[in-house]
């Protein structure tokens, strides 16, 4: 049955959102109206989206945000009084009590992160300016939460209604920053690691030697596990691969050697190749556009999928960078120094442009998790880690999401740094396994 929507101004921000829940969320038909003379008579499902109390239906107020079409600072208050908060707390005698579209389009469009704010060291838009940080609720899927409830609430009312629940997925990643730690690095990047590994006492220059003597394989050249781990669980990982020129914050091995490409080919009998923009590639659309150029020669195949690398992107001005570089699939929406919710959901959504008032074709995928956030920024050791992994897994699955997670080829190696991480990374697939069954 397609619900009818009745609201007093049809809006790009209402129809955004209506899309989003409905269409993508939902898997249902809907259509909105203004006119009373249509609604009223209307036999099917039906919302009230309006300040009129006359009308018959599900009555979700609506607070007047989806009308405007300006950036304004502002900053909704959640209502706490519940176990999840809600913006836009307007109407007690309603049927819902807030105003969910806009609070899922304040969530969703990133509002907060046009707004004036104090960048990190990198840039970024951090999570300390984002107001499920503040209000400690960023390891909630409260988008999720809301649309579910949201759903719960339609079929009490309208009993035949088929509304999807969707299905929890499961999606694991890996970004190749650096493929080998000793091998393939140029002669002066070589020069330089072996003068610094020399003035170590703590056997890196013996295992430096063991490396370039065939000895033992590079620590770094985890790709053949990584390989092995995912095929026998029967998954394909999107691997992203930087294909920039060296830099301060862009240290991967030169694309046009030999063996980045046999590489290439290699992680592609498991996994997918997606682009990994470069540090230096953030703001700079030519860069971007040769970055994907290579990766697509090497690959051979058109590359529509990115994540920025150190995450280094800003909105609206990186997404549309994307989309003109032919990107269609997105993977950036995350922070780097907390786990958890950007956008408060775990599902895809498409990118809304806010300066332009309309929706465009990137699709944005959210990641819930990245080993560096969980061992760098949050300074958690392996066991903490798993314990915050599967309390994230079971967020996700109990909103019918789907988990997206970042691991490095070098965590994979269980060494130096990492000593102890594969046995994360193996209980969080086997977690999600037992989740599934």
């Amino acid at each position: 049955m397609e619900i009818l929507i009745y609201t007093e101004s049809k809006t790009p921000r209402l129809q955004y959102v209506l899309n989003y829940v409905f269409r993508d969320c939902f898997n249902c038909d809907f259509s909105i109206t203004d006119q009373e003379t249509i609604f009223s008579p209307y036999q099917g499902p039906k919302i009230n989206y309006s300040g009129k109390y006359g009308l018959d239906g599900f009555r979700i107020p609506a607070s007047g945000f989806l009308l405007e079409n300006c950036i304004r600072k502002m900053e909704p208050m959640p209502e706490t009084s519940g176990e999840v908060p809600q913006l836009f707390s307007d109407d007690k005698e309603a049927d819902l009590t807030f105003d969910i579209f806009s609070a899922v389009f304040y969530m969703i469009s990133r509002y907060e992160e046009y707004l004036p704010h104090e960048p990190d060291y990198h840039g970024r838009f951090d999570a300390g300016s984002s107001l499920a940080k503040k209000y400690d609720f960023l390891e909630l899927p409260v988008v999720d939460l809301w649309v579910l409830n949201l759903r719960d609430r339609l079929a009490g009312k309208y009993p035949g209604l088929d509304l999807s629940p969707g299905t929890f997925k499961f999606q694991p990643t890996s970004d190749i920053d650096l493929p080998f730690a000793i091998l393939h690095r140029g002669i002066l990047r070589k020069l330089g690691a072996n003068i610094r590994s020399s003035l170590k006492r703590n056997g890196e220059s013996k295992m430096r030697h063991a490396v370039l003597s065939g000895e033992v394989k590079d620590p770094y050249d985890t790709f053949d596990e990584i390989g092995r781990i995912h095929a026998s669980r029967g998954l394909k990982p999107i691997i992203f691969f930087l294909t920039s020129g060296y830099g301060k914050y862009d240290k991967s091995i030169s694309p046009q050697n030999e063996t980045f490409r046999e590489l290439v080919g290699q992680t592609m009998k498991f996994g997918s190749p997606a682009i990994h923009p470069s540090y230096r590639s953030s703001g700079k659309p030519a860069i971007l556009q040769k970055e994907i150029q290579t990766l697509s020669y090497i690959t051979g195949v058109d590359i529509q999928v990115s994540r920025q690398h150190y995450l280094k992107f800003n909105l609206p001005e990186s997404y549309r960078q994307y989309l003109e570089a032919g990107i269609r699939k997105e993977y950036s929406m995350g922070f780097a120094s907390h786990s958890g919710f950007r956008a408060g959901t775990s599902k895809p959504f498409h990118f809304y442009d806010l300066e332009r008032e309309t929706e465009t074709p990137l699709k944005v995928t959210p990641f819930q998790v990245m080993d560096r956030t969980l061992k760098d920024y949050m300074k958690l050791s392996p066991i903490s880690a798993v314990e915050k992994i599967r309390k994230l897994v079971d967020e996700v699955r109990s909103v019918n999401g789907t988990f997206v997670s970042i691991w490095h080829n070098d965590a994979f190696s269980d060494k130096g740094e990492w000593e102890g991480w594969k046995v994360v990374y193996l209980e969080m697939l086997n977690h999600i396994q037992q989740v599934g069954d």
